[in-house]
Protein backbone atom coordinates (compact mmCIF):
# COMPACT_ATOMS: atom_id res chain seq x y z
CA UNK A 1 0.00 0.00 0.00
CA UNK A 2 1.32 3.41 -0.92
CA UNK A 3 1.34 6.43 1.38
CA UNK A 4 -1.30 8.06 -0.87
CA UNK A 5 -3.59 5.03 -0.54
CA UNK A 6 -3.17 4.94 3.23
CA UNK A 7 -3.88 8.68 3.45
CA UNK A 8 -7.00 8.31 1.32
CA UNK A 9 -8.30 5.44 3.46
CA UNK A 10 -7.62 7.39 6.66
CA UNK A 11 -9.38 10.44 5.21
CA UNK A 12 -12.39 8.31 4.25
CA UNK A 13 -12.51 6.75 7.72
CA UNK A 14 -12.29 10.23 9.31
CA UNK A 15 -15.16 11.49 7.16
CA UNK A 16 -17.32 8.53 8.17
CA UNK A 17 -16.31 8.86 11.82
CA UNK A 18 -17.07 12.60 11.95
CA UNK A 19 -20.33 12.59 9.99
CA UNK A 20 -23.35 13.35 12.06
CA UNK A 21 -25.52 10.35 12.80
CA UNK A 22 -27.66 9.45 9.79
CA UNK A 23 -31.20 8.17 9.98
CA UNK A 24 -31.00 4.50 9.13
CA UNK A 25 -33.63 2.81 7.00
CA UNK A 26 -33.95 -0.47 8.84
CA UNK A 27 -35.09 -2.42 5.77
CA UNK A 28 -32.10 -1.19 3.79
CA UNK A 29 -29.73 -1.90 6.68
CA UNK A 30 -31.09 -5.43 6.99
CA UNK A 31 -30.78 -6.03 3.25
CA UNK A 32 -27.18 -4.79 3.23
CA UNK A 33 -26.40 -6.92 6.27
CA UNK A 34 -28.00 -9.98 4.64
CA UNK A 35 -26.29 -9.52 1.26
CA UNK A 36 -22.83 -8.89 2.68
CA UNK A 37 -22.86 -11.12 5.78
CA UNK A 38 -21.12 -13.97 3.94
CA UNK A 39 -18.58 -11.66 2.29
CA UNK A 40 -15.79 -10.99 4.80
CA UNK A 41 -13.99 -8.62 2.44
CA UNK A 42 -17.06 -6.60 1.44
CA UNK A 43 -15.98 -3.51 3.38
CA UNK A 44 -12.53 -3.68 1.76
CA UNK A 45 -14.09 -3.82 -1.71
CA UNK A 46 -16.47 -0.97 -0.93
CA UNK A 47 -13.61 1.20 0.33
CA UNK A 48 -11.53 0.40 -2.76
CA UNK A 49 -14.50 1.22 -4.99
CA UNK A 50 -15.03 4.50 -3.14
CA UNK A 51 -11.34 5.42 -3.49
CA UNK A 52 -11.42 4.64 -7.22
CA UNK A 53 -14.49 6.86 -7.63
CA UNK A 54 -12.84 9.66 -5.65
CA UNK A 55 -9.74 9.42 -7.83
CA UNK A 56 -11.83 9.49 -11.00
CA UNK A 57 -13.76 12.50 -9.68
CA UNK A 58 -10.48 14.29 -8.91
CA UNK A 59 -9.18 13.58 -12.43
CA UNK A 60 -12.48 14.69 -13.98
CA UNK A 61 -12.42 17.94 -12.01
CA UNK A 62 -8.83 18.58 -13.13
CA UNK A 63 -9.80 17.91 -16.75
CA UNK A 64 -12.73 20.29 -16.33
CA UNK A 65 -10.38 23.03 -15.08
CA UNK A 66 -8.05 22.40 -18.02
CA UNK A 67 -10.97 22.51 -20.49
CA UNK A 68 -12.22 25.76 -18.97
CA UNK A 69 -8.75 27.26 -19.32
CA UNK A 70 -8.56 26.06 -22.92
CA UNK A 71 -12.01 27.51 -23.62
CA UNK A 72 -10.86 30.84 -22.20
CA UNK A 73 -7.74 30.84 -24.38
CA UNK A 74 -9.80 29.81 -27.41
CA UNK A 75 -12.29 32.58 -26.69
CA UNK A 76 -9.48 35.13 -26.40
CA UNK A 77 -7.86 33.94 -29.64
CA UNK A 78 -11.21 33.86 -31.44
CA UNK A 79 -11.97 37.36 -30.21
CA UNK A 80 -8.59 38.52 -31.51
CA UNK A 81 -9.22 36.94 -34.91
CA UNK A 82 -12.70 38.47 -35.10
CA UNK A 83 -11.30 41.90 -34.25
CA UNK A 84 -8.63 41.49 -36.93
CA UNK A 85 -11.23 40.26 -39.44
CA UNK A 86 -13.56 43.16 -38.66
CA UNK A 87 -10.72 45.64 -39.19
CA UNK A 88 -9.76 43.94 -42.43
CA UNK A 89 -13.34 44.03 -43.70
CA UNK A 90 -13.70 47.69 -42.68
CA UNK A 91 -10.47 48.63 -44.47
CA UNK A 92 -11.63 46.72 -47.56
CA UNK A 93 -14.95 48.57 -47.46
CA UNK A 94 -13.18 51.91 -47.11
CA UNK A 95 -10.88 51.04 -49.99
CA UNK A 96 -13.82 49.89 -52.07
CA UNK A 97 -15.75 53.09 -51.31
CA UNK A 98 -12.75 55.18 -52.27
CA UNK A 99 -12.51 53.43 -55.62
CA UNK A 100 -16.23 53.88 -56.26
CA UNK A 101 -15.99 57.58 -55.42
CA UNK A 102 -13.27 58.12 -58.01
Amino acid sequence: MSIDQASAIIALADRVRHERQMDVDLETAQLVQHLFAHKPHALYHLVQHNLALQDELRRTRQQNVELQQLAQVTSTVSSGWLTWLERKLMSNQVASSSKNDQ
